[in-house]
């Protein structure tokens, strides 16, 4: 054996990777960073580190938010021990490292009404904001006509009435205010694509195959 050979590790032996889809070629490089001693040659080392990175992440050319987020991979990668400050980026802090995000509360009503999308509460909170009384009948009027074209598109259905989107809006309502009276609800005709039956298809294949035939038969007799 060799003594290049010799020289192999596996990776079994390697630290583990701090982010994987970076590789070990840029979690050494970084390592390598954090031992220049000269801060000039360590900050641009850090910064040729980041192009490098945004290139292995198919991210190409950093952008500030892709930046940002790359200079916080970097120094989690070096476990926080490169000492290079960056222009313009608030840097991670390693007492925050085991910090998770806080629960969010689950949407309301969106078992029943999630046909609507999720927003659609959030436009109900806004209108109910409104004192006006002529500005929050348009804002329900156009709220109501959303849900009324969301409805047609969800159930494949163009013909629903006013009353049934009045209901539901009451019911995301939920009592915490007043719907205003005469809606105004305009919903654009929708030309709801049904699904063909198997009959259909099976049509669609027998008429198929007779034209490939008629085909067939006018090619050969073009050729006589």
């Amino acid at each position: 054996m060799t003594n290049q050979m010799r020289g192999l590790r596996y990776n079994s032996e390697e630290d583990t990777l701090k982010i994987p889809e970076y590789g070990r070629h840029i979690q050494n490089l970084i390592d390598h960073a954090v031992t220049i001693e000269d801060p000039k040659k360590r900050e641009a080392a850090a910064y040729q580190i980041i192009r490098l990175m945004a290139q292995v992440s198919n991210q190409g050319k950093p952008t500030p938010d892709i930046e940002l987020k790359l200079w916080r991979h970097l120094f989690i990668i070096s476990d926080y021990k490169i000492d290079v400050v960056p222009e313009g980026i608030e840097l991670p802090k390693e007492e925050n490292k085991n910090l998770r995000p806080g629960r969010i509360n689950y949407p309301r009503n969106t078992k029943k009404f999630r046909h609507y999308g999720a927003y659609i509460q959030e436009l109900i909170d806004k209108a109910l904001l409104e004192n006006d009384p002529e500005k929050r009948r348009g804002f329900f009027s156009s709220i109501a006509s959303y849900m009324k074209t969301a409805y047609k598109v969800w159930n494949r259905d163009p013909h629903i009435g006013d009353e049934l989107i009045v209901n539901d809006l009451k019911a995301l309502i939920a009592g915490r205010g007043e719907l205003p009276e005469e809606l105004r609800i305009v919903s654009p005709h929708i030309k709801i694509q049904t699904r063909p039956s198997s009959s259909s298809n099976k049509r669609r294949g027998k008429n198929n195959n007779r034209n490939k035939k008629n085909n067939n038969s006018n090619r050969r007799r073009n050729k006589r």
